[in-house]
């Protein structure tokens, strides 16, 4: 048998590498994608859809039959579970994130005594869930059957009251923020008969015990950590005007971020423009270095503007030109969320539509960009195409 040339078999073996590598190809980027709530179906049912960051690949989230579209939604924080709302059944469902594993934790009004339950919000870890019910009837001066806080496994189970504590001092409204990173239940509350729209903040583990206030001082309110925890974004309005603050988990290093103005700033917990119910944004950018809120008054009155600025004060970028709802980080952290009107009062309020800007303010897209109205969005874990 003849013997092949060295020359040869040293060309195969340097051409082989680059062979095998053409034929698997580059790895391709995982694509991030949306939530969002649309009325395309029927012009007036809010309906969850799910499509590409880019606006592509539309398509309704849940197929099986429901009664009605998830109101209020919280994301786990691994991104594989959606709690929320559904007023049609009244009660707290739990889905996976494709649509599927439908699950209902708490039942109709009447049927178990259970009450009214709404605003589910994950713990961090993903074990529990806290959530609003009026199941007690709390009276609050004339009013029966005001809500207090909840919390109960990820599956339902033992469901128990943790704001007992503050008997009547938990005043009419009452609101569930998110969870503190050591695992506490962080929830608000204003209407105590003293100053009805004071809000008082406070923080209980998640069996009810240590329940305490959050601030000492009662101007400030809507609080969210960092991702690690690390530090604590919140809006007072101790100068008369509310504004963004920062101060370290431990209470420390407490310092404006955003200056007085004729403005008022607002996180996630300030009630919002377009939606029917809460949704969970988390303001803080996934690597912890950037905050977005919201400016109400900055040019006129009747205007609210998207605003993202570093975690030390400085960088500040108007994101949006219009009326606009803070829609959530993507994943990657280099984009962001939002929902906007085409005009707002005393125009025509305009049809809402989701946009997708870069966090430096570039790149300004309508993904929707639809005759219906649409809003609300939710980023979503990315998935390999």
């Amino acid at each position: 048998m003849q013997r092949s040339s060295p020359i040869i078999l040293a060309a195969l073996l340097a051409i082989a590498p680059v062979a095998c590598t053409d034929a698997v190809g580059p790895k391709e980027a995982p694509v991030e994608q949306l939530l969002f709530f649309s009325t395309r179906e029927d012009g007036v049912s809010r309906v969850m859809y799910r499509m590409n960051a880019d606006g592509s690949d539309v398509g309704k989230l849940m197929q099986e039959s429901f009664p009605v579209s998830p109101e209020q939604l919280s994301l786990s924080r691994d991104g594989t579970r959606i709690a929320f709302f559904a007023r049609g059944v009244i009660g707290i469902w739990v889905m996976d994130i494709d649509g599927s594993n439908l699950r209902q934790l708490t039942n109709r009004p009447g049927s178990s005594g259970e009450g009214t339950n709404h605003s589910p919000r994950w713990s961090r870890d993903g074990e529990r869930i806290a959530f609003l019910s009026n199941r007690e009837g709390r009276r609050f001066g004339t009013t029966v059957g005001v809500s207090d806080v909840y919390v109960m496994g990820a599956d339902g189970s033992n469901p128990h009251n943790v704001s007992h504590a503050l008997g009547s001092q938990l005043g009419f409204n009452v609101e569930v923020i998110s969870w503190s990173a050591d695992g506490r239940v962080v929830f608000q509350t204003s209407g105590d008969g003293s100053n009805f729209f004071k809000r008082f903040v406070y923080t209980v583990k998640w069996d009810g015990t240590d329940l305490k206030p959050l601030f000492v001082n009662l101007t400030d309110n809507s609080p969210f950590w960092s991702p690690d925890g690390s530090k604590l974004a919140f809006i007072s309005d101790r100068d008369g005007r509310r504004r963004l603050y920062m101060r370290n988990a431990d209470g420390s290093g407490e310092r404006a971020l955003t200056a007085t103005g004729p403005w008022d700033d607002h996180l996630p917990a300030w009630l919002p423009a377009f939606r029917s119910g809460h949704i969970e944004y988390d303001p803080w950018s996934p690597d912890g270095t950037r905050i977005a809120f919201t400016r109400w008054g900055d040019e006129a009155n009747d205007k609210e503007f998207l605003y993202v600025i570093n975690a030390d004060g400085s960088g500040l970028i108007r994101l949006s030109d219009n009326t606009s709802e803070f829609n959530g980080w993507s994943p990657s952290g280099q984009r962001i969320a939002f929902t906007k009107r085409s005009s707002t009062l005393p125009e025509p309020p305009g049809i809402p539509d989701v946009f997708v800007v870069n966090a430096d303010g570039t790149g300004l897209v309508n993904v929707t960009n639809h005759a219906a109205s649409d809003s609300d969005a939710i980023w979503v874990p990315r998935r390999q195409p």
